[in-house]
């Protein structure tokens, strides 16, 4: 990091703490002119890709992630930085793992995994929009419906008088 008094490429960090917004801030100290500055520095998202239900696939988006989870927890008692601490969370999973690719039905498993013990409720609500009724994770958009059910019957008898 350049001194912004003298432009020495010699600095040390002399403090690290977090930030909000998923930031680092650093004091820092220039060697040469002994000159001290703070540095915010931006966490980098993991470099990622999801696999989509259709076999496609796009970079991981963090601000996708968060909507979700927003949606899911809308009425509810989750703040927006317990939401965050939820994305950063995943994150730190999708990090660990070492992963390139990864498909969407594990994201829906990692969240879930971060959002249960935080509220039951806003985990179901993302059960219900991802899981079909055996618990698996919905392989395709539409509805789970079974095979052998016939057609829906009507409100009125079809009586042909």
């Amino acid at each position: 990091m350049q001194c912004p008094s003298c432009g020495s490429d010699d600095t040390q960090v002399t403090e690290t703490r977090p930030a909000p917004k998923n930031e680092l801030r650093r004091r820092r100290v220039c060697q040469a002119c002994k000159q001290r500055f703070t540095t915010r520095e931006q966490i980098a998202a993991p470099q990622l890709k999801v696999e989509k239900r259709r076999g496609s696939s796009e970079p991981y988006d963090r601000a996708k992630l968060h909507r979700a989870l927003v949606r899911v927890c809308s009425r509810r008692p989750v703040t927006e930085a317990t939401i965050d601490e939820l994305v950063n969370r995943v994150e730190a999973r999708l990090t660990k793992a070492q992963l390139r690719t990864v498909g969407w039905a594990r994201m829906v498993e990692l969240v879930l995994d971060v959002l249960r013990p935080v509220d039951a409720v806003a985990a179901r609500r993302m059960e219900a929009d991802y899981l079909d009724e055996a618990g698996a994770v919905r392989l395709s958009d539409a509805p789970a419906a079974e095979e052998g059910a016939g057609p829906q019957l009507g409100l009125f008898g079809d009586d042909d008088a």
